[in-house]
């Protein structure tokens, strides 16, 4: 039992001792394990201060290869310093060495023998004597220099530049300014009128002034260089030419530019006449309206001038058209005493159906002329057909049209009788619109023998055919059959039993055959009225059937009158530029009648393209 109670205790003891070594060998590692630690952080340290100082002795490597850079650059301008020091010394030498080649080629004479020559013989050798020698004589014997050191140079420091004073510039006198010209050179006094003005030695901003009298009217400029100013006369300044002066901002003005820029009125502007239309053959007082009119203008109507002309304002003037005026379509013009003007196309119509008489108050044609087709080879041409155009207005108020034709008939006395002693000469009359209308014959007839008859109507105005802002209708007069001539006339009127003008309505043929000799039927030979459309440029008047007639046809234009042999087949005018888009007047009444009563007559432009023949003036 003993035996086994030390034996557990044995083992006991050895457990501990084993228990306490296993915790001595954990404390050991654990001893290890911080020492590894702290070794590894020694050496994490020690390799960063070691990248540190790299870096840095890097950096200062840097700096030192830098500063070596530096001090090489400077040792090489040092060196440049000493080539040119040395490049100097050597030019200095070679100078002392020419000098000292010089002086060794002299001889030098003792100052104590005043007979001593100097000859190019060798000198005799002295021959001794038992007196006592005397001074010896000085000998021509030249010490060679000695090479003395060339100093060593130093670097004297550059002198410091001092500032040198500037003397104070001296004045140079300025010219005073030059005025050219100024444009444009007149303007309206209404409105601001911008202005250049050319010249030289304009200087800063200078001033502009115009002077009139005792008037300065200042220019402000806008922009300025030595030779041109720009500016803008103001509006409302006084009408009349005005001096220009430039001054500079030294106080120097130019030499005055007399009469430089002219200060007008504004051109007149024409609004109109009251009334647009007059009698051809009585005074017509009339009353023009418009703007800027001056005291006191002239106003014509074409080249006819409109009389008693009285100034009431700057915006109305009254005066009389005087009677006798061409019938026609007028413009009117007003001239202001400054010589401006203004026009107004087409403003006034003059014309005898103004004038009272009942037959001149309607839409009629002067005495036409159609042949039968047995007439003869001298009525062939435009004696056997006449066409007429009626023109209406799509927007006219008038319900019903009536085509009303004079003497419709081919005999008794208002017609030519050629051939045997019966009338055999039938007229057919054809009037189209939109579709031809109706057709009508007649042959000799009392009932409408030198009478007004209706042929055609009532008419709707849209029956006619739509051209434009037209309802037009055509009327074919005929001649069948026979030698005949028929005179008749052709009107058209909104009323069935007379002739009544319908507003605005016009009657226009491309050529006419007219009945010459008036005297056979009473009244006068009534005036045509071709309409110029724009921009022709050719008048171009034919006559045809024509024999043995004298006298003169006369061409009335809007500003001119023009005159034709009334025989001449062609007779050809220029149109002037005021001519165009008018209306002008065609008189036949110095055509006095041969050995035909009958003339034929058509007017082309430039292209031989007929112009519409009215019969009354048209805008």
């Amino acid at each position: 039992m003993a035996t086994d109670s030390g034996s557990n205790q044995e083992a006991l003891s050895l457990g501990k001792v084993k228990t306490a070594i296993e915790q001595d060998q954990a404390r050991l590692m654990m001893v290890l394990f911080m020492v590894l630690l702290v070794a590894i952080f020694c050496l994490m340290w020690k390799y960063g201060e070691v990248v540190i100082q790299k870096e840095s002795c890097e950096a200062t490597r840097i700096v030192e290869k830098t500063q070596i850079v530096m001090i090489k650059r400077a040792v090489d301008v040092e060196q440049t310093k000493v080539i040119r020091v040395t490049s100097t010394l050597s030019a200095c030498e070679g100078t002392v060495g020419a000098f000292e080649t010089k002086v060794a080629s002299l001889t030098l004479t003792p100052c104590s023998s005043a007979t001593a020559q100097r000859t190019d013989a060798p000198s005799p050798t002295p021959t001794p004597t038992d007196a006592p020698s005397s001074t010896p004589t000085p000998t021509n014997t030249l010490i060679p220099p000695t090479d003395t050191p060339a100093p060593t140079p130093t670097d004297t420091p550059a002198p410091t530049p001092t500032d040198t004073p500037i003397p104070p510039p001296t004045d140079t006198p300025i010219p005073p300014p030059s005025v050219d010209s100024i444009e444009p050179r007149q303007g309206r006094n209404d409105v601001s009128v911008p202005v250049t003005i050319h010249g030289s030695h304009f200087f800063g901003t200078p001033t502009a002034t115009l002077r009139l009298g005792q008037d300065a009217i200042p220019i402000p400029i806008a922009y300025a260089t030595g030779s041109v100013l720009r500016g803008t006369v103001r509006p409302g300044i006084a009408r009349g030419a005005y001096d220009l002066v430039v001054t500079n901002p030294d106080g120097q003005q130019s030499a005055t530019l007399n009469g430089a820029y002219t200060a007008r009125y504004p051109p007149p502007d024409v609004g109109g006449i009251t009334p647009t239309e007059g009698c051809s053959n009585a005074d017509v007082p009339v009353t023009i309206q418009g703007d800027d009119f001056l005291d006191t203008p002239t106003v014509t109507l074409g080249n006819k001038r409109v009389t008693s002309l009285c100034y009431v304002d700057a915006s109305t003037l009254t005066g009389i058209v005087p009677a006798g005026i061409a019938p026609g379509v007028y413009p009117l013009a007003v001239t202001n005493p400054d010589g401006q003007s203004d026009s107004l196309p087409g403003a006034y119509v003059a014309d005898d159906r103004f004038c009272g008489d009942p037959d001149t108050m309607a839409l009629e044609s002067p005495y036409l002329v159609t042949f039968g087709p047995d007439a003869g080879s001298r009525y062939d041409t435009g004696y056997q057909e006449q066409v007429i155009w009626f023109e209406v207005p799509i927007t006219t108020q008038v319900s019903d049209l009536h085509v009303r034709i004079f003497d419709a008939d081919t005999g008794a006395e208002v017609d030519d009788h050629r051939g045997d002693d019966i009338y055999d000469t039938e007229m057919r009359y054809t009037l189209h619109g939109a579709t031809l209308l109706s057709t009508v014959t007649i042959g000799e007839s009392s009932t409408l023998n030198g009478d007004w008859s209706s042929l055609f109507g009532p008419l709707s105005p849209s029956e006619g055919k739509l051209a434009g802002g037209w309802y037009v209708f055509r009327l074919e007069v005929e001649g069948l059959g026979g030698s005949d001539a028929n005179w008749y006339r052709v009107a058209l009127s909104d009323l069935p039993h007379t002739n009544s003008i319908p507003c605005d309505v016009r009657m226009y043929a491309d050529s006419l055959t007219l009945l010459l000799d008036y005297g056979m039927v009473g009244g006068s030979q009534p005036l045509f009225h071709p309409y110029v459309e724009k921009e022709v440029d050719v008048f171009n008047l034919q006559t045809f059937g024509c024999s043995g007639v004298d006298g003169l046809i006369s061409s009335q234009t809007p500003s001119r009158t023009l005159t034709a042999s009334c025989c001449v087949d062609s007779t050809v005018y220029a149109v002037g530029d005021d001519e165009d888009e008018a209306t002008w007047a065609v008189d036949f009444s110095g055509c006095t009648n041969g050995d035909t009563t009958y003339l034929g007559f058509t007017i082309k432009d430039e292209y031989n393209q007929a112009l519409p023949i009215f019969t009354r003036p048209m805008r």
